[in-house]
């Protein structure tokens, strides 16, 4: 079902200007593409979520000793929480949530650095 979502989220990217060159896009192209995006991202961090659990959950089955069940528990539970953390943060990165596609909306938005800190957690992790 996350794939299927996905694909929709791909399918809209693209045809909104995604794989073309920016110069060549109108403005709503590119608010649109960007807005696309930004979903994109969310499912891009639970599907990696799932699939890293679904490769601890079968490693759980082919393993004898004790500690490294232990040792996978505790990386599914590890990754369960930077990933969510991460969607979360994607989602409240800037109030409204409008602003993160479209810089004339007017709010605010966490610095950079905070957004770069959760991107580097959670590609470090597994």
């Amino acid at each position: 079902a996350i794939t299927i979502v996905g694909v929709v989220i791909n399918g809209e990217q693209v045809k909104n200007g995604a794989g073309r060159h920016g110069y060549y896009l109108e403005k709503p192209e590119i608010i649109e593409e960007l807005k696309w995006h930004a979903f994109s991202q969310i499912q891009l961090y639970i599907c990696t979520a799932l699939i890293k659990t679904s490769l601890c959950l079968f490693l759980i089955r082919i393993v004898n000793k004790k500690y490294l069940t232990r040792l996978l528990y505790a990386l599914i539970v590890a990754m369960i929480v930077v990933n969510l953390a991460v969607v979360i943060a994607l989602v409240t990165q800037c109030r409204p949530l409008e602003k993160v596609w479209d810089v004339r909306v007017k709010g605010q938005c966490w610095k950079v650095e905070v957004l770069k800190v959760f991107a580097w957690i959670a590609g470090s992790e597994l």
